[in-house]
């Protein structure tokens, strides 16, 4: 016969059923809550953050790249979640992955937010955006591979359901286009956290 107790030695065994099977009561979460509250590894980067820079201004005909994040760390991350909003529909957003760094010009590093308010913990990532001195977005990044394209309306999330790994050394890039005969302005942003059950 086996017996499983608690381990704490309070005495309490686990409850098998007639037909031999345990009784359990489970809460279920996904790796992105225990990615914030467990290993503290879960972040947010906007376009948005850099003080003064509220949103990205596009002339017409204006496309660049306008944001850029690379994985300088050992552990693989994880992208949940791609949002881009502008005030005028009809631009055309596009994601391409593993884009080649050189030398970056037009750019402005900026530092991820850690989702867990309490922690120090830092993003081993490289985050730049396009600081709005040309009309081409940031320089230096060159070749990659198209993810998606896509016109969007004012508002647009897309929800990797943790689809999107960027190992080390690897990055995703995202890219603006406005041809819709006036200005528009625009802002995006990217939610993710690191896979550190593989490292456990």
């Amino acid at each position: 016969m086996v017996i499983i107790d608690d381990g704490k030695g309070t005495g309490k065994k686990a409850e098998i059923n007639l037909n031999n099977q345990m009784r359990v009561r489970a809460t279920s979460h996904d790796e992105e809550h225990f990615a914030t509250s467990t290993d503290e590894q879960s972040y947010q980067v906007s376009s948005s953050q850099e003080p003064g820079v509220p949103s990205l201004t596009f002339a017409n005909t204006n496309v660049g790249d306008v944001m850029n994040i690379k994985n300088i760390g050992t552990i693989d991350l994880i992208i949940t979640s791609i949002v881009a909003s502008a005030d005028a529909a009809g631009g055309v957003l596009s994601i391409y992955k593993n884009k080649v760094t050189d030398t970056l010009t037009q750019n402005i590093p900026v530092t991820p937010t850690n989702l867990n308010f309490g922690s120090a913990k830092t993003s081993t990532t490289e985050v730049d955006i396009w600081d709005e001195t040309n009309g081409d977005g940031i320089q230096g990044l060159t070749g990659g591979d198209l993810m998606r394209s896509e016109v969007i309306g004012t508002n647009e999330v897309i929800v990797t359901n943790g689809a999107v790994l960027i190992p080390q050394g690897k990055s995703l890039t995202i890219n603006y286009s406005n041809n819709t005969g006036s200005s528009i302005e625009f802002e995006c942003g990217l939610r993710y956290y690191f896979d550190t059950s593989i490292s456990i």
